[in-house]
């Protein structure tokens, strides 16, 4: 599983660079984190400092539930 080493509430990361339509950051233990750029806010350049935070977006994972559970019944027709 990867964690941050020594992760806080809120990492942050400095924006390296861009690469076509992906940002490239650099963690504070110095791990790299590549993401979409759109992810990123507009104004952003490279050597910007950026918080960031997963948290759990449960309309999506109920949705992924019950489409996972449809397909179970398709597939044993239950």
């Amino acid at each position: 599983m990867w964690r941050l080493k020594n992760s806080k509430m809120n990492p942050k990361a400095t924006i390296d660079r861009f690469e076509g339509d992906k940002a490239i950051l650099i963690l504070e233990d110095g791990q790299k984190l590549v993401v979409a750029k759109e992810s990123l806010a507009p104004n952003v350049k490279e050597g910007d400092i950026v918080d960031f935070n997963f948290s759990l977006n449960e309309e999506a994972r109920n949705k992924k539930r019950i489409k996972i559970k449809n397909i179970i019944k398709l597939i044993f027709k239950k």
